[in-house]
């Protein structure tokens, strides 16, 4: 049975729209086909995160994207690609997948804390 976004991912909808939201980014995108400003923003969130993953691997000398032939902007980009990755329907199949199975792991983590409680 697929869970609601909203029952995962719980957001105010009064937050600004020029704020970006992650949450509120994840579960547009795990719901529906979410608008292209929120699509470019997320894209934008995932890279930054990746480039700063990476600028840290590179200062320890764990990483170099020269080897490859490639910037590190595009190794960045290369590492987030799959995450965007779309079915037949333009549905965000990755994204859609975490979003539900955190709600599993919610619903799990949730329904073992209310029994350990009832043993104590």
């Amino acid at each position: 049975m697929p869970h609601t976004v909203s029952a995962v991912i719980p957001f105010r909808k009064s937050e600004p729209e020029e704020r970006f939201s992650l949450r509120y980014s994840l579960a547009e995108h795990a719901e529906a086909i979410p608008r292209r400003r929120s699509t470019t923003e997320l894209v934008n969130f995932c890279h930054r995160m990746a480039l700063a993953y990476l600028h840290v691997k590179a200062a320890n000398g764990h990483f170099d994207a020269s080897r490859f032939g490639l910037t590190i902007n595009d190794v960045a980009y290369d590492a987030i690609a799959d995450v965007f990755q779309r079915d037949a329907s333009g549905c965000f199949v990755v994204i859609r997948s975490f979003v539900e199975r955190s709600a599993l792991l919610r619903k799990c983590l949730t329904k073992r804390c209310l029994q350990n409680a009832e043993d104590w």
